[in-house]
């Protein structure tokens, strides 16, 4: 089992991903995020091991979310 973020700023995907993960998979946690800045956040505060992140997300982009969670390990 395993915990799960999604970042993505469109709301429809973003509550898709998480209805087609919730229903199919057990998982110990399934977070969302809207931006990079509450992606930090909740990354910081769940420690998920598995990170779906949009590239073009409002404020800090996916790519510098990912290099910046990289470089917490």
């Amino acid at each position: 089992m395993y915990k799960i973020l999604i970042i993505e700023d469109e709301q429809i995907e973003r509550e898709t991903l998480y209805k087609i993960l919730h229903d199919n998979f057990t998982l110990k946690g399934l977070y969302m995020a809207k931006n990079g800045k509450e992606a930090l956040d909740v990354f910081e505060r769940e420690k998920p091991e598995i990170v779906l992140a949009d590239i073009n997300i409002p404020g800090i982009n996916g790519l510098e979310v990912i290099r910046r969670i990289k470089q917490q390990q």
